[in-house]
């Protein structure tokens, strides 16, 4: 499976909370060389039943939240998603909203499988252009490849910030495990669309 980063905002999501942003921008080349075209992002309502959201593409620890709307618009692809109840997951909300109210950037990252693609030389560079691709995740990220695949808004309920919780101070603290790989070439990296 191979992944595109993107940076992050906040929605009306109940108590458990949820994001909106675009986890993928498109007709851009990422910093891999990559570009997604219009049409790519393949069977939306497939991914809506079946994908799910993850910290940094960890795809062995549970789902931290679901996906409830996605759609391809002029910049790429819109999703809005809700987090799940687990402390895991709640973890991973305090954090990103915390980021967010502080002004921090927040990115979202796609984890897909390449169907079709072509290579074209743009811009000086061989750029590999991926006209198909099946979505399976999209990860909040902290280092996104695409400026603009980002976490647009956030939904948190001021109580809960107070509560006796332990307050991560990244969210790489969740999976330590993923720090190791954050300057590695791996078949699944972080890059943004």
């Amino acid at each position: 499976m191979e992944t595109k980063t993107i940076p992050l905002t906040s929605s009306e999501l109940g108590e458990s909370g949820g994001i909106t942003g675009y986890a993928s921008t498109k007709n851009q080349i990422d910093s891999l060389g990559d570009m997604i075209v219009d049409g790519a992002y393949g069977d939306l309502e497939k991914f809506l039943k079946q994908g799910f959201v993850t910290v940094s593409h960890d795809t062995k620890s549970a789902p931290i939240g679901y996906i409830l709307e996605a759609k391809e618009d002029a910049k790429g692809l819109w999703v809005k998603m809700a987090f799940h109840s687990t402390p895991a997951a709640q973890q991973v909300r305090t954090v990103l909203l915390e980021r967010l109210k502080a002004g921090k950037d927040v990115g979202l990252s796609i984890g897909y499988l390449a169907k079709k693609w072509t290579f074209e030389s743009l811009e000086g560079q061989r750029v590999r252009v991926l006209r198909e691709i099946e979505l399976k995740e999209f990860s909040i990220v902290m280092m996104p490849a695409a400026p603009d695949a980002t976490v647009i808004s956030g939904k948190w309920d001021e109580s809960h910030m107070l509560a006796d919780l332990t307050i991560l101070t990244t969210l790489e603290e969740l999976h330590p495990s993923r720090l190791s790989r954050l300057n590695t070439k791996q078949s699944t990296h972080d890059f943004a669309h």
